[in-house]
């Protein structure tokens, strides 16, 4: 779990009482300072005190007006992490004034067309004055490797002229549309599986540089890509899933999504995806007139499986849009993308008149606070061996440190009539534009998913380079090993925790990963040392230390 060990005050108690340690541990965590309570009876003779977290989740209420978000009191929301009710404090608006996001533009230039790629950029340069405003813009253009072209910008003029730049350059090929050409000439499972290689692989390498740019939300991911099919069979000769994911292990391309979803989420991303094609002319439609655009009723009515609320008196989002932004619910290829934006309170946009809309709303986050507890032990001297502790007893909790936890936002006093009925009444034009609009992941600690994204990244040979400094040290056991292995017996490092817990992962020789989490017997400044395992020996190994979120490669 990752901690800010700047962000705490720390009183000490020698009865029970509640320390709020703030942790930007969960899905979109948001570091605040502490707040002390008093303590309970002194009569009572206890040995411990309850550690009580708070942590923030950012929502979307786009049905509402700020003037009645601003009279929602925390008890007006329910928060349920893995089907655990848990205690709201308040809610806040996030000003992007004093908390800036960290926004990421990521332009996949394997799996976007260049007119994709062209279109996102213009719009973006168009909107430069309001991603400046929003918060430190940087800008990757990744291919075989990535290419950084802003970092942690807020100057308009260079953010405008970075994005004009990439969309003249023309950059950007459909690698999916390139390898099904070669269906009739060879085995369809070795393409099929060539893709999903493809794939795998254009996911990792976003997880991982979405980790390195941003750990503390708000966090807002601009992903220019084109997408891909959850079920590609009629793709593929109407071949089953089952047959042709044979070669993979069971691996689909919906694993690969929901991977996407989770690790995004549970980082508190949120995701704005951008598959945006030229707008088809309609010499009926004007950007004055109120009573031309998109038909809903006729487009509800002529597209089946797509289920709507009725429209809103005040009006909907895509409202005198054309019709192309209505294809993220129709067409197959761009299903991952609008899962991603309802799993991250984002969304997936198809024409360039959206994106100014889509930013604008960015001004309108909330955030909801709300406590997670866990008991700890009564001497801890500093704030910051308080937070890195309570993070690091969060691990220690939860064995699997790892674990990725669904998290949902209700309102609690409607009854599910109730609910039913304003859903009905008030839902926007997919079921994913809700009332409430929340990420829906939250984490432990140090997810496995991004940890799995950086091993097979390293597998792929590419060079990668964590934040935790270690020297190779002498085993504490004696190195009985024969075998000339790639990575040292032992290390140390000097750990932010009181009492360290760290994670060994490596990739076995037969492609699946492995883990082990220790418990470390001391810490609190002085280095330490690991013992690696000699399964995490044969290739190179990643070291974390949970509750911190740091990391390192383990090599020769």
């Amino acid at each position: 779990m990752f901690t800010d060990t700047n962000s705490f005050r720390h009183r000490r108690h020698h009865a029970l009482g509640l320390c709020l340690l703030l942790t930007a541990a969960t899905s979109a965590g948001q570091p605040v300072h502490a707040q002390d309570q008093d303590p309970a009876s002194p009569e009572l003779d206890v040995t411990e005190r309850l550690a009580v977290r708070e942590t923030g989740v950012l929502l979307d209420l786009p049905r509402l007006k700020n003037s009645a978000i601003a009279k929602l009191q925390p008890t007006d929301l329910a928060v349920s992490q893995a089907d655990r009710r848990l205690q709201t404090t308040r809610i806040a608006r996030l000003d992007p004034a004093s908390e800036p996001w960290t926004i990421l533009i990521y332009a996949d230039a394997l799996q976007s067309h260049y007119r994709t790629i062209a279109l996102a950029s213009q719009a973006l340069s168009e909107s430069a004055d309001m991603l400046a405003e929003l918060g430190n813009v940087s800008l990757v253009v990744s291919a075989s490797d990535d290419r950084s072209l802003l970092d942690a910008e807020r100057d308009p003029e260079l953010i405008a002229n970075a994005l004009t730049e990439l969309a003249n350059s023309r950059v950007g090929t459909d690698t999916i549309t390139h390898l099904r050409r070669d269906i009739n000439t060879r085995p369809i499972e070795d393409v099929f599986l060539e893709e999903l290689s493809f794939l795998r692989e254009r996911a990792d390498r976003l997880l991982v540089q979405a980790a390195s740019v941003c750990s503390l939300p708000p966090c807002l991911l601009l992903n220019i890509s084109n997408g891909f099919e959850l079920a590609p069979s009629a793709a593929y000769r109407g071949v089953p899933l089952t047959q042709l994911t044979r070669g993979a292990g069971g691996t689909t391309h919906g694993d690969i999504a929901t991977d996407l979803e989770m690790g995004l989420a549970a980082r508190g991303w949120t995701v704005i995806s951008m598959a945006l094609e030229p707008t088809v002319d309609d010499p009926k439609r004007t950007k004055n007139s109120h009573d031309v655009g998109t038909d809903f009723d006729a487009w509800k009515a002529t597209t089946p499986g797509v289920q709507t609320g009725p429209p809103r008196s005040r009006g909907n989002r895509h409202d005198r849009l054309p019709s192309q932004a209505l294809e993220v619910y129709t067409n197959p290829r761009l299903e991952p993308l609008r899962l991603l934006g309802a799993a991250t309170a984002g969304a997936t946009l198809r024409v360039q008149e959206q994106v100014s809309i889509e930013l604008e709303r960015l001004l309108d986050r909330w955030w909801l606070f709300y406590l997670t507890e866990t008991s700890t032990e009564i001497g801890v001297e500093t704030a910051a061996e308080t937070a890195a502790e309570t993070a690091a007893e969060t691990a220690d909790e939860h064995p699997d440190s790892g674990t990725v936890l669904p998290l949902s936002v209700t309102w609690p006093n409607q009854s599910a009539f109730q609910k039913r009925r304003s859903v009905k009444k008030r839902l926007g034009f997919v079921p994913e534009e809700e009332p409430l609009r929340v990420q829906r992941w939250a984490r432990h600690s140090s997810p496995t998913i991004i940890t799995d994204a950086r091993l097979r990244s390293l597998k792929r040979s590419r060079y990668l380079l964590g934040d935790l400094e270690f020297t190779p040290a002498e085993p504490s056991q004696e190195d009985i090993s024969p075998l000339k292995l790639d990575t040292p017996a032992a290390v140390q490092f000097t750990p932010l925790n009181e009492r360290p817990r760290v994670r060994i992962s490596a990739i076995g020789p037969a492609g699946s990963i492995r883990y082990q989490e220790m418990a470390l017997e001391s810490g609190g400044g002085d280095a330490v040392i690991v013992d690696l395992p000699i399964w995490a020996r044969r290739s190179p190994a990643i070291l974390e230390e949970l509750g911190t979120g740091r990391w390192a490669v383990i090599t020769r």
